[in-house]
């Protein structure tokens, strides 16, 4: 288990008693920040799954694979907002292929 995985853990747990703590006292407000706290720590949990997953793999994959995938995460910290905004339109592409509309 991961650092992400466990401030995930420790997040959607909080949150769960801040809503509980919230609905007990009549507390909306407080309710909803324990919503969202919640859905934040799923959030980080399942990234943090995530990175177990391609960490697993890449431990049992060629040597060729993990030098390529070192090289893309070189590329993917050293310039995040270009590679999401190659993703962005990566994505916007696909799909409006995918909507191309039917005229029969």
């Amino acid at each position: 288990m991961n650092e992400d995985r466990m401030a995930g853990a420790a997040s959607n747990l909080g949150g769960k008693i801040e809503k509980v703590v919230g609905g007990v006292i009549g507390d909306a407000g407080m309710q909803a920040d324990g919503m969202i706290k919640q859905a934040k720590g799923q959030a980080q949990n399942l990234y943090g799954s995530a990175k177990d997953a391609v960490d697993s793999a890449l431990d049992n994959a060629p040597p060729s694979v993990r030098e390529g995938a070192e090289k893309a995460m070189h590329v993917v910290k050293a310039h995040p907002l270009l590679v999401a905004l190659f993703a962005g339109t990566v994505g916007f592409a696909i799909a409006l292929s995918l909507n191309v509309p039917n005229n029969d």
